[in-house]
């Protein structure tokens, strides 16, 4: 709540926007807006109004119903907030699963402080709110007394917030699965299906097309595939989409800047085929390009988002692409003064907590102990996420699987320190 105080003293000086802030945070507000003044999903800002299937409903009908009731968007941070100091004491909860009070502690304040997640909990954007409901669905799953079908609509209504929800229910599903829960496995699913019913319902009427957003087909095109040409054919990103559009709209007649849902499909097939031509550098490519999953410095992020800047920070998966690892450390050569010092720190230490994640997790597998599957569960939904995040890794992306990045660290360091005791103590 001090960094919602502070960004409004900041957005009143000029230096920071707040609550809305950035493209995203406006499409969602328009988006809430039309819901409450139309009747409508979309965003146009006039009649015909075309219906949207790139956002899904969930995100936009909070902000309609913090409108509705308290009539000023910042009551949507406000609340936000709410949520992420709920969130907190969630991680807490999940990490006594593994360790003592004091490392959960560590966890949980480790998410609380983290510096994307700050900055995010008091915009209009969909992270705080997706990380809760995700949180609060994997500590019922972990708590294994819990009911099942609350878990499902939990992970029903994080979908509608964000669509890459549907991977992790996937995956929550599949682990209570090879846990042997079957029933609960069975419920979960079942309740998930049920939220996300009206809407892919919504979509089939309007667009013909079973599906909850055409968002992936985008990604698909405009950064995957896009990018990767850009690579393969040494030419600027710009060019790349350019080129890429004008085949598109002469091979398919779709432009991508008017596709809907209904043309997905035809986009989704483009864009693979682009990728087929050279699948094993696709491959490397992808890889190199999710590394920032991992290492982004979310505290450099947020300053500059916060009107504070010191200068332009190296892309490290591009320049690993182009010129390898001389160029990335040419380029640290010459990103000197407090950036330097800023962004080195902020990935020094982002690499050392996945260093830490992974031996926290291997260890307690390794060890058989009672929550080895458990924390590979964890594990699993942060390697997959960032996996299918990949060429739009960051951190504000990154922000959702953090509580699991946090409570694998302190299975971690908790133990390397028992480690340590046992080994001074022989």
């Amino acid at each position: 709540m001090i960094v919602f105080v502070a960004l409004i003293a900041l957005s009143a000086t000029g230096r920071a926007e707040m609550p809305i802030a950035g493209t995203d945070s406006m499409g969602y507000a328009h988006l809430a807006n039309n819901i409450l003044e139309h009747g409508t999903f979309s965003l146009s800002y006039s009649a015909p109004f075309a219906p949207d299937a790139f956002r899904t409903p969930g995100y936009p009908l909070f902000i309609a119903l913090c409108l509705l009731i308290f009539r000023s968007f910042f009551s949507v941070a406000v609340i936000q907030n709410i949520l992420a100091g709920i969130s907190a004491v969630l991680v807490y909860r999940i990490t006594r699963f593994f360790v003592t009070e004091k490392f959960s502690l560590i966890a949980a304040l480790m998410f609380a402080l983290e510096p994307s997640g700050i900055y995010l909990s008091n915009i209009v954007l969909s992270e705080s709110v997706f990380t809760f409901f995700l949180v609060w669905a994997v500590y019922s799953v972990l708590k294994k007394d819990g009911v099942a079908w609350h878990v499902g609509v939990l992970l029903g209504c994080a979908a509608l917030i964000r669509p890459i929800g549907l991977i992790v229910a996937g995956i929550v599903i599949g682990f209570l699965f090879f846990k042997k829960q079957f029933a609960r496995g069975v419920v979960v699913a079942l309740c998930c299906v049920v939220a996300l019913t009206p809407w892919i319902a919504r979509n089939v009427l309007v667009f013909d097309t079973i599906g909850l957003s055409d968002v992936s087909v985008r990604k698909l095109f405009s950064y995957d595939a896009t990018l990767f040409y850009a690579y393969t054919h040494r030419i600027s990103d710009a060019e790349a989409s350019d080129i890429l559009r004008a085949k598109l709209a002469v091979q398919t007649g779709v432009t991508i800047s008017t596709m809907t849902l209904r043309e997905s499909s035809v986009v989704r097939d483009f864009a693979l085929g682009i990728i087929r031509e050279d699948p094993t550098s696709f491959a490397k490519f992808y890889t190199i390009k999710t590394i920032p999953f991992f290492i982004t410095d979310g505290f450099t992020d947020t300053a500059r988002k916060m009107g504070f800047s010191w200068g332009s920070s190296p892309h490290i998966s591009k320049l690993f692409l182009t010129e390898g690892v001389g160029g990335i450390f040419r380029e640290l050569r010459n990103t000197r003064g407090i950036n330097f010092t800023v962004y080195g720190f902020g990935v020094l230490a982002w690499m050392g907590i996945c260093i830490v994640m992974l031996y926290g997790a291997l260890y307690v597998t390794w060890q058989q102990t009672h929550y080895r599957w458990e924390a590979l569960f964890l594990l699993s939904i942060v390697i997959v996420t960032a996996f299918l995040t990949g060429t739009v890794a960051n951190a504000r992306l990154r922000y959702p699987v953090t509580p699991y990045m946090f409570t694998l660290f302190a299975v971690g360091i908790f133990h390397v320190r028992r480690s340590i005791v046992s080994w001074y103590g022989k």
